[in-house]
């Protein structure tokens, strides 16, 4: 088994990706969720994970600069690129109201991504979060009807 680190909470796309490649390969992995890009970088260095899953690229957001610094700063290694379509869901808690939402959380460049539909709802506000699963998990906690969470 391997262990593979990225950054986010169970669930995010970055886990989701890792558990994907690694099925597709058939190789068991354990993923480990971690709060900052950085944390990834130094799992890797300092053994505690095999593998690192850092962004790099993204085809509407545009580049990373944070992973192409980490792999600079501490000299790593890709060995494999893990192309990822993503799907983004509005989550709200039961019986919210899409009219009645006044704050979307998300990462930056989810936000950006999603920036067509944000949009098209005029009374609604995006803010930046550093986890966009973090951010779902929240709004969950909350029951707040207004707040969301992409």
């Amino acid at each position: 088994m391997v262990i593979a680190a990225y950054q986010g909470i169970d669930g995010a796309h970055s886990d989701v990706a890792l558990r994907a490649h690694f099925r597709d390969r058939k190789v068991e992995v354990e993923t480990l969720g971690l709060p900052t890009y950085r944390d990834v970088a130094v799992a890797v260095l300092s053994g505690r994970a095999r593998y690192g899953l850092l962004p790099l690229e993204n085809s509407i957001a545009g580049t990373f600069r944070d992973g192409y610094d980490l792999i600079a700063r501490y000299e790593l290694r890709p060995v494999r690129e893990i192309v990822w379509r993503m799907q983004h869901r509005l989550l709200g808690i039961a019986g919210a109201e899409l009219s009645k939402i006044r704050v979307i959380e998300a990462h930056p460049s989810v936000l950006e991504e999603c920036g067509r539909f944000l949009a098209t709802l005029s009374g609604a506000r995006a803010v930046p979060a550093l986890d966009t699963g973090l951010s779902a998990r929240q709004v969950a906690e909350r029951q707040d009807p207004t707040i969301a969470a992409i």
